[in-house]
């Protein structure tokens, strides 16, 4: 609301709240199933390099696909076009369905390469807890 110059409202809080949670939910699995998958049954998690390729594609698939759902989430929270606007009505002042992808390129690279060395970072603690006797 601060960078919309609107005032803040408290029962205004949780405005977009569904949307975040369908979009992050949504985000996680297109993230974790594939990862799984790939480090089941392939050999590329062997190299740090497969390791840092699978993360990051992973995470940059999912972006691109769940990209829409972050632009409703952003519309909703602003209140735009209006607070409790339709789908609908948020698609037609995008220009329609391509508006959903306003901003995907950098968000997809950034959020693919963020989330993928993050997951790196991740697994390589993972192993360090591991090797060092943390899990028992």
């Amino acid at each position: 609301m601060g960078q919309l110059g609107r005032p803040w409202v408290f029962s205004d809080i949780y405005r977009g709240m569904a949307m975040q949670t369908f979009r992050t939910t949504s985000m996680l699995c297109f993230i974790f199933v594939p990862y799984d998958v790939a480090r089941r049954k392939t050999t590329w998690f062997k190299t740090l390099a497969g390791q840092c390729a699978v993360t990051t594609s992973v995470c940059a698939l999912a972006y691109a696909l769940c990209w829409p759902f972050e632009t409703l989430k952003n519309l909703a929270q602003a209140g735009l076009p209006h607070p409790g606007a339709s789908m609908a009505e948020r698609i037609r002042l995008l220009g329609g369905l391509r508006g959903l992808y306003v901003g995907a390129g950098p968000g997809v690279i950034c959020g693919g390469f963020r989330n993928g060395c993050a997951m790196l970072v991740m697994a390589k603690y993972n192993e360090l807890a591991t090797k060092h006797g943390l899990r028992d």
